[in-house]
């Protein structure tokens, strides 16, 4: 079935195959109309994250969270929350993580210079970081479920908590061919180094450390999750066809049909 999408795409403009010295199978371009849908994706992750955001989010350059970490962090006042949101050039944060698909990995069919990660950074204080967590986590699924034309494919997976006491949960979409990852978001206890000195907040006349709530997207296998999750086969006159029905905010294109009613005089 993943084959079928794929040549599909290709058909219609989505995608190109290229190919490809370090792997057995082609690799994959996006195409002139994927351009677009690949647009109206980022555009939503934007909109859904910094514009719309109900805390303070700023958007940093690729390779800038220390500037904009220092920036936001005077601007607020020294108060929390705040956020950085980040679009990371030529790296994938998740293709590492994504160890419960075994048959198809989105990440995998593109190379590396093509690769964008999607990062936002929430800084909230340690008292309610836990409850935005688990918050946040909510959220995030039903972002998925909103433009999905199957939103009963979208689960979370259990939190994992490893030895440096950070929690991660992922956001599964589950298919016939296998589950795949499409955001991680994790919960840090403690700050980078590069920012430790200046991880403590003003909360009232109290002084209060940060957590950080992290969400990482991977643009690229966003953008082959929302194809693959579009895929539908209909019967028109006894013929089965193959269609891909997207959410109206992230459509390629937009079609308006003006219907006029005769003059009954």
């Amino acid at each position: 079935m993943f084959n079928l999408i794929i040549n599909l795409c290709e058909k219609h403009g989505f995608l190109r195959k290229i190919a490809s010295s370090k792997l057995n199978s082609d690799q994959l371009k996006v195409g002139p109309i994927g351009t677009l849908l690949l647009h109206n994706l980022k555009k939503e992750w934007h909109y859904n994250f910094v514009t719309n955001k109900e805390n303070t989010v700023f958007l940093a350059d690729n390779g800038s969270f220390i500037e904009a970490f220092q920036f936001a962090r005077n601007i607020c006042m020294e108060r929390l929350p705040f956020g950085i949101a980040e679009i990371q050039e030529n790296k994938s944060e998740l293709s590492k993580e994504n160890i419960m698909c075994k048959e198809v990995d989105f990440n995998n069919y593109f190379s590396d210079e093509d690769k964008v990660n999607l990062k936002c950074s929430i800084f909230v204080s340690s008292v309610h970081s836990t409850q935005f967590f688990h918050q946040w986590q909510r959220q995030r699924r039903i972002w998925w479920r909103k433009f999905s034309p199957n939103p009963g494919r979208y689960s979370i997976t259990d939190i994992k908590t490893d030895e440096n006491n950070i929690q991660t949960v992922q956001i599964m979409a589950t298919y016939p061919w296998n589950s795949q990852l499409v955001e991680t978001i994790l919960l840090y206890p403690k700050p980078k180094e590069a920012i430790l000195e200046a991880s403590k907040f003003k909360d009232g006349k109290k002084i209060v450390q940060s957590h950080c709530v992290v969400s990482n997207i991977s643009l690229n296998a966003m953008f082959m999750n929302t194809i693959c999750d579009a895929y539908d086969e209909s019967t028109y006159k006894g013929k089965v066809r193959t269609l891909l029905r997207f959410h109206r905010k992230i459509a390629p294109y937009s079609i308006t049909f003006a219907i006029f009613a005769e003059d009954l005089n």
